[in-house]
């Protein structure tokens, strides 16, 4: 089992065994309080004399007892392991129409230098449909601006890129490119036809934020929460290629795992970079490796 899944476990079973111990803590407090109530009822006047002693001492024990519980149940209120998040339902929102083309991105002799440091010398790649590729190499082998030139937020120095017709490519950046000054829901919205209501209900429906998050700026929102928006934001693109930069980067293990299933299950072709141990190893396809400006 991956450390990430065992983590979960874990998580949720320490969960449930205090759970547990809460109900028996409180069944003990239910039915031990009855037990000093009775042993506080008065006894009939032949026996009152016989049984008084007997009486206080059951009752202190029963208090005691109580008292114990009532302790116990609040250390465990103020060390409460919280409720694991349930695994988020983005899965069957992850997908576009599907491609014609065999061959959906073509990209000729390219060549990007920034100085005197060559990153992308004379690349030559085709992506084809049913592709699966994860890009690896160190920081600076020039993985992230390759996606960035396909994407066209950067210009080659030589070479070009086709992207074939009906290709809606969503890109996942390394770093928000989102505007702060703008709403969750704005964000998400933009570009889309429809009510305020509906994206509202889309957007909880992933499970990834709740109704108070809606108009909060996204400047606001933790990296965590930032990389959230960007994940529902490239599933409503309806894309149907995905260019994905470190896209585990920031995610939370609920996200993650939720995420890693979209991924695998996406029917379009996929170019992923990442340096996480745990994607790379789950990730189904092919491994290429950057070197020198080039794919090894």
């Amino acid at each position: 089992m991956q450390a990430k899944e065992a983590e979960r476990v874990a998580w949720e079973e320490a969960y449930e065994r205090q759970q547990e111990e809460i109900k028996e803590l409180g069944k003990v407090i239910r039915e031990t309080g009855r037990q000093v109530g009775h042993a506080n009822r008065a006894p009939r006047d032949n026996d009152k004399y016989a049984v008084h002693f007997f009486a206080q001492r059951v009752q202190s024990t029963v208090a005691r007892r109580v008292h114990a519980a009532e302790e116990q149940l609040k250390r465990i209120e103020a060390n409460a392991i919280p409720k694991p998040p349930r695994l988020t339902q983005i899965t069957s929102y992850f997908s576009g129409d599907p491609l014609q083309s065999p061959v959906v991105i073509t990209v000729t002799h390219l060549s990007k230098s920034f100085g005197e440091t060559c990153i992308l010398r004379d690349l030559n790649l085709e992506l084809a449909t049913d592709a699966r590729i994860l890009l690896t190499g160190p920081n600076g082998a020039g993985k992230t601006t390759l996606l960035r030139i396909i994407m066209g937020l950067e210009e080659p120095d030589a070479g070009e890129v086709r992207v074939v017709a009906g290709a809606r490519i969503g890109y996942l950046p390394q770093e928000p490119l989102m505007n702060p000054g703008k709403t969750v829901l704005e964000t998400y919205r933009y570009g889309q036809v429809g009510y305020e209501e509906e994206f509202i209900a889309k957007l909880i429906g992933y499970g990834l934020f709740r109704l108070e998050d809606m108009h909060k700026a996204v400047g606001q929102l933790s990296t965590g929460q930032r990389r959230k928006l960007e994940i529902v934001r490239l599933m409503a693109e309806r894309p149907n290629v995905l260019l994905l930069d470190e896209p585990t980067n920031y995610v939370s293990l609920d996200v993650l795992e939720a995420f890693e299933s979209a991924v695998h299950n996406f029917p379009g072709p996929v170019i992923a970079v990442s340096h996480d141990r745990w994607f790379m190893q789950r990730f189904k396809g092919a491994i290429w490796e950057f070197a020198g400006g080039r794919l090894a």
